[in-house]
């Protein structure tokens, strides 16, 4: 996962804020909820989400992986979930993701990430939940099934099968924006020592 993810940008929730939406980089770009894709899944049983706000089977399973992301997150546990968008529109993918998801990760749309994703895969059809050690290897292809069948129980197979331990998830979601509003402080402080 290391080659695929490192150097690639995924969107966390905060890039969707209207805050964000009115702060940009020199480049012009949006930097607020991005962050480094390895950074983010290191040390982590990966959940690959393929979804799309238009499919109703996905309407039906988000909730499911929401509550079992939301309790594994409070527990600190090993785990984070990338979104894959199979919506048509931006948009689309912002409304899914924004009003119906968890607090995890997403790919941006339209990123050449997503066609990676799906041929590593092998995706066709959604929703699907491909669960995999952060070094790649497949734990499962049937993560939906597992979840709904046995709900938090199947992260216990999961962390054992990727040999992570708890204590191991590294908290990395915000550190590309508070490094930023630490390098607007300090542009503020020098104008205003330069006054």
């Amino acid at each position: 996962m290391e080659d695929l993810l490192k150097d690639r940008f995924l969107l966390t929730k905060e890039h969707f804020s209207e805050e964000a939406k009115l702060s940009y980089d020199p480049s012009g770009d949006n930097i607020i909820g991005k962050v480094d894709g390895w950074e983010a899944v290191e040390n982590n049983v990966i959940a690959f989400f393929f979804g799309a706000g238009w499919c109703p089977a996905c309407q039906q399973f988000t909730p499911l992986l929401k509550d079992l992301y939301r309790e594994l997150d409070e527990r600190q546990a090993p785990f984070q979930v990338i979104f894959i968008s199979f919506d048509k529109r931006p948009e689309d993918m912002e409304k899914y993701y924004m009003e119906e998801q968890g607090d995890w990760l997403a790919v941006p749309f339209g990123d050449p990430l997503i066609d990676e994703l799906k041929k590593l895969f092998n995706i066709s059809a959604v929703p699907k939940l491909i669960i995999v050690k952060d070094d790649g290897d497949i734990i499962t292809t049937k993560g939906r099934k597992e979840v709904q069948d046995k709900g938090i129980i199947c992260f216990r197979n999961w962390q054992s099968v990727a040999g992570i331990k708890d204590g191991q998830k590294k908290k990395v979601l915000f550190k590309m924006r508070d490094e930023q509003i630490e390098t607007e402080s300090n542009k503020t402080d020098n104008i205003s020592d330069n006054s």
